[in-house]
Order: structure tokens, then sequence, then C-alpha cells
């Protein structure tokens, strides 16, 4: 099967998508936060920084930049 460059580009989109980017769930988990609390840290300007790939829903966050916070978060501790 071929596919043409177009294709191959939205697949390798979507394959860097799943790999760099988690959702609000797994991000409080990471961080050992509640959801609301993530959310709280947004509208404070707290926490990683949200990457929001429709306009509002869904909310994804960088998984490197979630890990280094949550390096930080706990050097700090």
């Amino acid at each position: 099967m071929q596919f043409s460059a177009a294709s191959m580009q939205l697949i390798k989109e979507e394959t860097w998508r799943r790999e760099n980017l988690i959702g609000l769930r797994a991000t409080s988990t990471i961080l050992g936060i509640n959801v609301r609390t993530l959310r709280r840290w947004h509208d404070q300007g707290i926490g990683p920084k949200r990457q929001e790939l429709v306009r509002k829903r869904p909310i994804f966050y960088l998984r490197a930049e979630v890990e280094e916070f949550a390096a930080r978060k706990l050097a700090a501790v």
C-alpha cells in the first residue's frame, strides 16, 4: 500500500502527538496532584504550559515539560 505525502505527514504528526502529549489526568498523576489543583494552578500561572490543539478542549501537556516541572517540584521539597 502506498500513502500520499499528505497522508504520511498526518501519520507522523499523530505519532508525535501520541508520544509527546499527555492529558489532564496523566499530568495530575505524574505531579501527584488532583485535576482540580492542576486547573487552579493554570489559572494562577503555575505549572507546565498547556498545549491546546483545538480552542478550549481538549487540553494537553508536553510530556517533557511535565516531567521537568515534576523534577523541579521534588527538588524544592
